[in-house]
C-alpha cells in the first residue's frame, strides 16, 4: 500500500477533525521531545560525539520516533488540504515560493 492509499484509508476510517486532533498531539510530542534534547545541554559537537551515550540516546530516539509520527500526520493533513480539499496547485505555489525564498536566503 502506498502513502496516498494509507491516508486516503486512514483518513476514511477516522475521519479528518480526528487526523488533525492527532496531528496537534503529535506535533506537540515532538515539540516536547526536540525541548528534552536541548535540556541534554550539550553543543552540536557534542551532542554528535556522545550519541551513544545511553541518556543522550535514549532522548534522541525519542525525538525521532516523534518526529515519524508527526510526518506521517502531516502526509494526511498534506492529503487532505490537497486532494480532498482540492487545493494542490495552491500547494505548489506556495511550497514553491517558501523554497524559492529559503534557497535566496541562503545565497546571502
Amino acid at each position: 500500500m502506498n502513502r496516498e492509499e494509507i491516508y486516503t484509508k486512514a483518513i476514511s476510517k477516522w475521519g479528518i477533525e480526528p487526523q488533525l486532533d492527532q496531528t496537534v498531539e503529535e506535533m506537540a510530542e515532538l515539540t516536547q521531545a526536540i525541548s528534552k534534547i536541548k535540556r541534554l545541554k550539550v553543543n552540536q559537537s557534542e551532542l554528535i560525539r556522545n550519541n551513544k551515550d545511553v541518556k543522550v540516546h535514549s532522548v534522541l530516539l525519542k525525538a525521532l520516533n516523534e518526529l515519524c509520527d508527526v510526518e506521517l500526520m502531516i502526509g494526511q493533513v498534506k492529503h487532505i488540504l490537497t486532494d480532498v480539499c482540492g487545493l494542490n496547485e495552491e500547494y505548489k505555489q506556495i511550497y514553491d515560493n517558501l523554497n524559492n525564498r529559503m534557497v535566496n536566503k541562503l545565497k546571502e
